[in-house]
Order: C-alpha cells, then structure tokens, then sequence
C-alpha cells in the first residue's frame, strides 16, 4: 500500500485519464471489487444491484443469439367439426372398400363352388366313359366277324329284271282302266310307278321312318332269304283266299302304302273307280316283285345301294343304259339302278333326241 503515486500516472491507466480512486478494505479480506462512480464494494458482496439487471442470452454455433426455450410457438388447432367430418369421409371409404372386397370374396367363393361342381360332373362322366370302353373292349375281343352267305348276283339281277317288267304290264293296265293307249304315255307311266314303288328302298324296312330290325347281319340274311323264297311261292289265288296280311305284317303294309300311291299320282284318275281283278292281279304282282328286290338287296353285308338319276344328267355308260334309242342327256329314268358288292346294275334311262342343225352359210 506505500506505493507512490508517481507510480500510478506512469501507468497506462494513469496515462489515459484521470486519477485512480483510492480502495480501501473495510473487511480486511483480500481483493476488491470496484465499480464505477467510487463504489467500494465487497468481494463476498459483489453481486448486482437492484437497479443493474442481467440479461442471458445464449448463442448458437456462429455465435448469434438464438431463442432460449427450444420449442416453437403452438399453431392453431383444427376445429371439432373439422376433425369429425375428416373421420366420416375415412370410415366412408374403409366401408367403401370393405364393400367391395366382401363382393369379390363372395364371388370367388361362388366361382369356386361351380367349378368344384363342373370337376365332380367330369369326373361322373369320365367315370361312365371308362366303363363303356372297358365294356366295349370286353365285347370287341369277345366278338368274332360274322361270316355271311353270300347272294348270288345272277338272282339279285333277274329279280330286277323281273320287277321291271311287272311295273310295265302295271302302266299297261292302268292305261287300259282310262282307255289310253300311246307309247309315249306308257313310257312316262311306268317312270311314274317305278319311282313310286322303289321309293324308301334305302330303309331296312321298306317304308317311312323305319329302322333296322334286325342287326346281326347273318340272322337277317337267314330271315330275309327265307322270307324271299317263301314269297316266291306266293300267287294270286293265295291272297285272295287268306290276304296279304297272313303272310306277312310288312308286305301288307307295303301293299296298302303302294296301292294309295299309285291311285294319287294319276291325278286321281286312277282312283276314280274300283279295281278290277285284272289291274289288281297285274299291281299284286308289281308290289311282290320289288319287295323281292329288296328282300335280296338287304340279305348282303352291307346291303346293297340303290341309285337314281335326274333329269338332264350327262349319260354315263358304265352307269346306265339306254333304252329309246336317243343320245346325249338323260330325258327320264325308267328304273333305278344297283350297286350290288362289287357288281354294278345299271339304271335304265332315256336319252333326250339329238337335234341336227344345219349350218347356213
């Protein structure tokens, strides 16, 4: 404390201004704290007054004074109203969806039910055919080809003939019952009969809508040939004692089909008045000849095929004769004509006139 104060102005603080109050201790401790306008205040004691205030403000990395709570002011909250509405449009759409995928659960669920029901059918149907082929297989290996006799193609094409000639007597008949007597018209007659009585002929039982009796191919060559030679035999004194009918069911039938179809193709002409015994005797005939034909078309195996022609159609030789002496197309069929195995029996036809035209210069 004895220092001078020369020492003091030689200071630096002496040299910028005025002098250094004087510190005295008033508690006897060690180190002053002084301020400014010649306070004397105690170490224990230095604390701010009332009037100095301090602030703490504290700084960020750069060193600017940042905020000193960390949070930030609250913003506004949504009202009531719209948070419900914002939980409706939600459940709405969750309803929405859930909708939609209970249809589509539903659907699939009924999907699978009609293909688990289409599976089941399939395999009931798979099962049968199974059965059937096994069944098939057992009747196949049991089965032996049946041998047939054959017929011989001499018969077959003389009972043709035969026919043939019964359908023209018939057309002679007929026209002598309208007191008609032209070749021309006789000849269109008997194309008329012929087509009449050969008509169903591809049927095994010789009318409309019939099926096959019988299907053994060796039984129904035995019944058809018993039945042809016992038809053979047959006259017009026999029918007239016991009828058609004792004979045979079929062949009545035929008879009866035949004899109204015969009797509307004149355009009633020929059904106008009863019968007399000569064109029934002559029609008894024609019936019995081609259902003889047809007895012997059906005793082979297979059967043999019938065939026509129209009207117009070129002439073919190795198919059809020629029975007018004509040329060229086909003018009408008289009778038809077979194919009987390997054997052709040909068609009778008449050809259309060739007409020569001269040629002028």
């Amino acid at each position: 404390m004895g220092s001078s104060p020369a020492g003091l102005r030689d200071s630096p603080a002496g040299r910028r201004g005025g002098a250094t109050p004087s510190v005295r201790s008033t508690t006897g401790k060690s180190g002053i704290c002084g301020g400014e306008g010649g306070h004397v205040v105690s170490l224990s004691k230095c604390r701010p007054s009332a009037r100095e205030k301090i602030s703490v403000v504290p700084l960020d990395n750069v060193g600017r004074s940042r905020p000193f709570f960390p949070w930030r002011s609250p913003r506004l909250s949504p009202s009531p109203a719209g948070k419900d509405e914002d939980w409706r449009r939600a459940a709405a759409d969750l309803s929405q969806k859930l909708a939609l995928a209970n249809r589509t659960r539903d659907d699939a669920m009924t999907e699978a039910a009609r293909l688990k029901s289409s599976m089941a059918e399939l395999e009931k149907k798979l099962a049968r055919l199974e059965t059937h082929c096994a069944e098939l297989k057992s009747a196949v290996q049991g089965w032996s080809p049946a041998v047939v006799r054959p017929v011989p193609v001499e018969l077959f094409v003389r009972t043709v003939e035969e026919a043939g000639g019964a359908v023209r007597r018939l057309s002679g008949a007929l026209l002598a019952l309208t007191g008609q007597a032209d070749a021309g018209l006789l000849v269109a007659v008997e194309a008329l009969l012929s087509r009449t009585f050969y008509e169903d002929f591809e049927r095994s039982g010789f009318e409309p809508g019939s099926g096959d009796r019988t299907l053994d191919p060796v039984k129904r060559t035995d019944e058809n040939l018993a039945t042809h030679a016992t038809f053979r035999k047959l006259t017009w004194d026999d029918v007239l004692s016991r009828g058609t009918r004792h004979y045979s069911e079929a062949f009545s039938r035929f008879c009866d089909r035949k004899m109204s179809d015969v009797a509307g193709a004149g355009g009633g002409t020929w059904g106008r008045r009863g019968w007399p015994e000569p064109l029934l005797q002559a029609f008894f005939a024609t019936a019995k000849a081609v259902y003889l034909v047809h007895l012997l078309a059906w005793s082979g195996h297979p059967p043999a095929v019938i065939f026509r022609v129209d009207a117009a159609a070129p002439f073919d030789p190795q198919f059809m004769v020629d029975v007018g002496g004509g040329g060229g197309e086909v003018k009408m069929m008289m009778s038809p004509g077979f194919f009987f195995g390997s054997s052709v029996v040909k068609c009778r036809v008449i050809l259309r006139r060739r007409q020569r035209r001269e040629r002028t210069s």
